[in-house]
């Protein structure tokens, strides 16, 4: 999230959507040639912290 380019943040957001084990969430680590084996089936922090990724890549910022 400290990288600037649009482009860059779109590339990352594409590739952890991918990673997603078709779960539609965020996994603590998966399996390098299997993202359906994958650590911690609900990982409340990693879907957090793609969220914030998904506001800061439309704009939006979280004030701390």
């Amino acid at each position: 999230m400290t990288v600037k380019s649009k482009e860059r943040k779109l590339e990352t957001l594409h590739m952890l959507a991918a990673a997603d084990g078709g779960t539609g969430l965020m996994h603590e680590g998966f399996h390098v040639d299997d993202d359906t084996k994958y650590t911690r089936e609900w990982f409340s922090w990693a879907n957090a912290m793609f969220s914030e990724l998904v506001l800061d890549y439309c704009g939006y910022f979280i004030e701390r």
